[in-house]
């Protein structure tokens, strides 16, 4: 568990997320991390949402 007691990402979910902060494109980064790119992009929107609701309960 994070600190906020959110569930940590795996190392699949990270590896996606650093990918895609250097500009790479989910069809590539599907590519480097052996998943299919619907599953690399479910795991961005996943990320992205996240962030959204970590971010309102901040404000």
């Amino acid at each position: 568990m994070g600190a906020s007691g959110t569930p940590d990402a795996s190392a699949v979910q990270q590896r996606i997320l650093t990918l895609r902060s250097e500009g790479f494109r989910p069809k590539d980064i599907a590519r480097q991390v052996g998943r299919p790119e619907a599953t690399t992009r479910s795991h961005l929107r996943h990320a992205r949402s996240r962030l959204s609701t970590l971010t309102q309960h901040n404000e």
